[in-house]
């Protein structure tokens, strides 16, 4: 059906916009093109038509021409209402990130790469205390993401600011310790393009990704293999740190749209709107999940080739059968839900809202049981212990599982109703080698987090938990040394006064989180499921 714009004067020009009917085999990609392309030629016409009239009679209000856009357009949004349908539920997620409850982060623990953000003369504190050094002093901030040495703080007008260790570019943004030596102790708006909106933040030990607002990521910093270190970027494969933030992942499809993402130390995942999951970075130990052994483990004497495929994100395939929680995609594959990253081992998780139908998959290393996924054959080594390709973790599926984290050598996970399942190495506090529910902890978690030998829990009241090591103070408990067994409250300071947690994230030797004022734990702590 071709569409005619009239002008005023009943101008014969013909607007033929190639606008035709879906027809029910088309698929949704191919709908969205067509949306794409008859809104664009529509609003070309138009356009051309209107430039014309005025350049003709610049006095002519052109009611005629504006009735029929609209009666046009109208039509176009008729046919294609599962296009714009899915368009809203972006705009919406977009949107309850801007709503999220904004607050002030608290950091604590070891801060002598300046990971704490309070300058230079701050290099410990035992106890949370308050950022707001420098630029941080007014920003409002939703989520907080903990590195190696290194933070990223997310504000809520979606710009991210960063302090801590750069060695690796992990600030992404400039860094002249010549010109001033205070320059990564101080916290500072990493380097995105003016235009990119973030909804999301994640760290690994030398490395940041922001997810943007159109579903596209970003990355800056490094990783490392047994080749040494490695730029996060497929388009410079000599260099050793990308300094600057770059776009790593653009989709191609409104499906393809990343709505999540997960850094582990040296790797990175990202979970698509479809429940698709993309891995990238460091291979060794099998943690990207989709190559095999003799590529996996030849990271030191990588190619080119295979260097442009560890850093470009590729899809993860999952197995067709087993019993997968909830639909299908790429040929009968499961559907995925969330997306977990540890040191050395991922899960991608397939659940409906409440758990009641939850299959968890892992793979990567398991010396400690840390994936659920133990081989009890006595000639392998802890080191051996490794599963290259996604598996379904038996012990752990069935178990309402819709959201988890992970450290080095243990993995933690939140199930529909609030409790807290571990799995992975029992020392230092962290949880136990088999799975089981942390029964400690008074009332319902909404949210859970890991570090490399600890974990945290915010509850339903806006109160945190914490457990795992001590000894540099990650924990927030004090000048105490001794390490936390059982879930511990940490306790309020001062400045503390009044707020609940919202946020909180574990580094390599320091903790920090968001808290915001009581008046708002509706809007934030109370909706922060993970």
């Amino acid at each position: 059906m071709s569409k005619r714009a009239r002008d005023d004067d009943s101008d014969s020009d013909v607007v033929d916009v190639g606008y035709v009917g879906r027809g029910r085999g088309t698929s949704i990609e191919g709908r969205v093109r067509a949306y794409a392309e008859h809104a664009r030629a529509l609003n070309v016409q138009f356009l051309k038509h209107v430039e014309r009239k005025i350049a003709q009679e610049p006095t002519a209000l052109l009611l005629s021409a504006v009735r029929d856009y609209a009666r046009y357009a109208r039509e176009i949004r008729d046919e294609f209402q599962d296009v714009l349908a899915r368009e809203g539920e972006m705009e919406a997620r977009a949107e309850t990130v801007r709503e999220r409850a904004s607050g002030t982060v608290f950091a604590w623990g070891n801060g002598d790469s300046g990971q704490l953000g309070m300058g230079g003369d701050v290099d410990e504190k035992r106890r949370p205390a308050s950022v707001e050094y420098g630029v941080m002093e007014n920003v409002k901030v939703l989520s907080v993401a903990c590195g190696g040495t290194h933070t990223i703080a997310l504000t809520s007008g979606g710009t991210c600011f960063s302090w801590g260790n750069n060695d690796g570019g992990a600030l992404g943004r400039r860094v002249d310790k010549d010109k001033n030596p205070e320059a990564e102790y101080e916290p500072g708006k990493v380097e995105l393009p003016l235009d990119v909106k973030v909804l999301a933040i994640s760290t690994g030990d030398s490395h940041g990704l922001a997810l943007a607002e159109n579903g596209s990521v970003y990355a800056w910093g490094a990783f490392r293999t047994a080749n040494g270190e490695w730029a996060f970027n497929p388009k410079t494969l000599d260099a050793k740190k990308t300094m600057f933030p770059f776009q790593i992942y653009t989709p191609k499809t409104q499906k393809e749209r990343v709505k999540a993402i997960a850094s582990g130390v040296d790797h990175a995942l990202a979970l698509t709107q479809e429940g698709g999951v993309y891995s990238w970075g460091s291979s060794e130990k099998g943690r990207l999940g989709r190559f095999a052994e003799s590529e996996a483990e030849n990271n030191e004497e990588a190619g080119d080739e295979l260097k442009r495929r560890l850093l470009t994100p590729g899809r993860v395939s999952f197995p067709t059968s087993g019993g997968a929680a909830i639909g299908s995609a790429f040929g009968g594959e499961p559907v995925m839900t969330a997306i977990v990253a540890g040191d050395f081992h991922s899960f991608a998780i397939s659940a409906n809202e409440d758990g009641s139908k939850s299959t968890v998959y892992g793979w990567g290393l398991s010396n400690c049981n840390q994936l659920g996924i133990f081989d009890t054959n006595p000639d392998l080594r802890g080191d051996q212990q490794v599963t290259y390709f996604p598996k379904r973790v038996d012990c752990l599926s069935g178990r309402r599982i819709v959201s988890g984290d992970a450290g080095t050598h243990h993995s933690i996970f939140l199930t529909g109703d609030g409790k807290v399942i571990s799995v992975g190495r029992w020392t230092d506090g962290r949880c136990g080698v088999r799975p089981r529910e942390i029964e400690d902890l008074p009332g319902r978690v909404v949210k859970i987090t890991c570090g490399g030998t600890n974990g945290g829990a915010i509850l339903e009241d806006g109160h945190a938990y914490v457990w795992g090591s001590q000894y540099m103070g990650q924990l927030g408990l004090g000048p105490r040394e001794e390490d936390a067994h059982l879930p511990e409250k940490l306790q309020y300071t001062k400045p503390m006064a009044g707020k609940v947690f919202s946020e909180i994230g574990f580094g390599g030797q320091h903790a920090a989180a968001v808290l915001v004022d009581e008046t708002e734990a509706g809007r934030g702590s109370k909706r922060a499921r993970a």
